[in-house]
C-alpha cells in the first residue's frame, strides 16, 4: 500500500490483517473452566453456565491463555495523541529517528503542490505503521498551524483524528480479588496475534511492517528480559509453536504484494535451546512446503509432530480459470515424511466451511473445526475425512459474527445468528455438546443475559 499524506487515515490507523476477519470473542481456558469474553466495553470472564465477571479491563481487541489456564495475555489498545505519550512506546533511539522523518515530512509537504490524495509521504517509507502514526503525532503537534495554512480544509481529518498504541498484558486470574495486570511490551504498532508456548515461558507475536507485511517476533516470558526479537518478516498472522516448545512455524512470502495471491512456504526457525531460553544466535529457517501465500494463512503444530494450515491448492502452469479460490487443509510431517497430505477429501471440500483460515484443533487433535459465513460451523473428523455441518439447517442473510472455539474434546463455542422470528434479531453465543458417535449436537445458549453495551457491535444486529 503506497503511503499517502491523507494522512491516509488509512495509514496512521492502518488495519492489520487480523482485523479483516471476525475475530475470537469468546475465548475457552485450556481447562474449560472459565472463558474470557471481549465485549463491546471490555474484557470479562465468563462461567459455563454464561455468568459474567466483573470488567477486568478496558479496550482489549485480542486475549490468548496459558497452557496452565491461570494467566491471560491481553493485547490492550491505548489512546495516544501527543508526542510526550507516544514517546513512552520506543527507545530514545527509536524516537530521534520518528522525530527526523517527522521533519523531513513537513519540508516534503511544504513544498509539495500537486493532489494530496496523491503526496507521496515519501519521508515515512522506511517506518513501520505505528512508526508513521508517531510521526504524524509529532508532526500535528510540531507544525500543526503550518500544516493547516498549506493544506486547508483536509488538515482537520489528522488533526482530530484518535491514534492509538498497543499494550501487552499478563492478567494473573484469581478465584477471589481482582485481576493483576504485568505490562510485557508496549508499541506504536498493533499486535495481531498472540500465541504462547506450550511451557507458557515464551511468546510469539505479529506485528503489521507497512509494506513489508508483518514481522514474527519472539518474547520471553522467563523474568530474562529477552524480546520481543524479530525472528521472521513478511509473515501471515497466525504462527504456532512446535510441540516442544522450541521453534516457532509460521508461513512467509518473499515478495508480498498488497495481499494478492503470491507463492511462498510453510517454515520453521528454532528460536528456543533446550533449556527454553532464546538462543542468542538463531539457525537459519527451514523451508517446509511451498504455498499459495495469503497474510491469513494460519499454522497449527500438533503434538504428533504434524503441521497442519489452510492453503490454497494450486497447479502450476495454469490459467485463471484453473485457479480454485476455495480453501482447503493440508498437513506435513517433516519428521516421517517429505510429501504434503490433504487432510479433506475433494468429495468433502465443499461440506467445509469457507473461512478456512479461522480452523481451530480440538484439544485431543481429532477434530478441526472451519466456520461458514453464515455462522454454520463445519466439523471434520481427522481420522475418517468425514465433515459434519452444524446447525444442519439452511442459514441466510447472516454473517460470522466471532470465531469459534473448542471447548473440550467435544464441545465447542460459537455464535449462532438470530432465531427464526426472533424480533431482538440478535445474534447468541452457544456451548454446542457434540456426540460424534450418534452424529448429534445439542446446543445451549450462554449470552442470553447479557446487556447491550456487551454486545454491541458483537451479537447485535448488522
Amino acid at each position: 500500500m503506497k503511503t499517502t499524506l491523507m494522512f491516509s487515515l488509512t495509514i496512521v490507523c492502518l488495519a492489520g490483517v487480523a482485523g479483516c476477519w471476525p475475530e475470537k470473542r469468546v475465548n475457552w481456558s485450556p481447562n474449560g473452566k472459565r472463558a474470557a469474553v471481549i465485549a463491546a466495553d471490555g474484557l470479562y470472564l465468563c462461567n459455563p453456565d454464561g455468568q459474567l465477571s466483573s470488567r477486568l479491563a478496558e479496550n482489549v481487541r485480542r486475549v490468548a491463555w496459558t497452557p496452565d489456564s491461570l494467566q491471560l495475555i491481553a493485547v490492550r489498545q491505548v489512546a495516544v495523541n501527543t508526542w510526550a505519550e507516544a514517546s513512552r512506546f520506543f527507545s530514545a533511539e527509536q524516537g530521534a529517528s520518528i522525530a527526523s522523518a517527522a521533519e523531513l515530512l513537513f519540508t516534503e509537504a511544504m513544498t509539495y503542490d500537486g493532489d494530496w490524495k496523491a503526496f507521496p509521504a515519501r519521508s515515512l517509507h522506511d517506518l513501520s505503521p505505528g512508526g508513521s502514526t508517531a510521526a504524524l503525532i509529532h508532526l500535528r503537534e510540531v507544525h500543526g498551524p503550518q500544516l493547516a495554512g498549506k493544506i486547508g480544509k483536509q488538515w482537520e481529518d489528522l488533526a482530530n483524528a484518535e491514534l492509538n498504541g498497543w499494550v501487552l498484558e499478563a492478567i494473573a486470574i484469581r478465584e477471589q480479588g481482582g485481576p493483576t495486570p504485568t505490562e510485557l511490551a508496549r508499541s506504536m504498532d498493533e499486535y495481531l496475534s498472540v500465541s504462547v508456548a506450550p511451557d507458557g515461558q515464551a511468546l510469539a507475536l505479529v506485528q503489521p511492517n507497512g509494506e513489508d507485511g508483518a514481522n514474527l517476533l519472539v518474547l520471553a516470558l522467563d523474568g530474562s528480559g529477552r524480546g520481543p526479537v524479530v525472528v521472521a518478516q513478511r509473515v501471515s498472522a497466525y504462527p504456532d509453536w512446535s510441540a516442544d516448545g522450541r521453534s516457532i512455524v509460521y508461513a512467509t512470502t518473499p515478495v508480498r504484494k498488497d495481499n494478492t495471491m503470491v507463492m511462498g512456504s510453510i517454515s520453521r526457525r528454532t528460536v528456543r535451546g533446550d533449556d527454553g531460553a532464546l538462543l542468542s544466535e538463531m539457525p537459519a529457517a527451514e523451508d517446509l512446503a511451498g504455498i499459495a501465500y495469503m497474510d491469513e494463512t494460519r499454522v497449527r503444530c500438533l503434538r504428533d509432530g504434524r503441521i497442519v494450515f489452510a492453503s490454497v491448492e494450486v497447479s502450476i502452469p495454469c490459467t485463471s480459470k484453473d485457479l480454485n479460490p476455495r480453501g482447503s487443509l493440508f498437513a506435513i510431517d517433516p519428521e516421517r515424511q517429505a510429501t504434503v497430505s490433504r487432510l479433506v477429501p475433494r468429495e468433502s471440500e465443499t461440506a467445509l466451511g469457507e473461512y478456512v483460515h479461522l480452523f481451530e484443533v480440538s484439544p485431543d487433535e481429532k477434530h478441526i473445526c472451519v466456520p461458514f459465513g453464515s455462522g454454520q460451523i463445519s466439523v471434520l473428523t481427522l481420522a475418517t475425512g468425514d465433515v459434519w455441518r452444524i446447525p444442519d439447517r439452511p442459514i441466510e442473510n447472516d454473517q460470522l459474527r466471532s470465531a469459534p472455539c473448542w471447548r473440550g474434546d467435544n464441545e465447542l463455542c460459537f455464535a449462532t445468528p438470530p432465531a427464526e422470528g426472533d424480533e431482538t434479531k440478535r445474534a447468541q453465543m452457544v456451548l454446542c455438546k457434540l456426540d460424534f458417535e450418534k452424529r448429534q449436537a445439542s446446543m445451549r445458549t450462554i449470552s442470553k443475559d447479557w446487556d447491550e453495551a456487551k454486545v454491541k457491535e458483537f451479537l447485535s444486529p448488522k
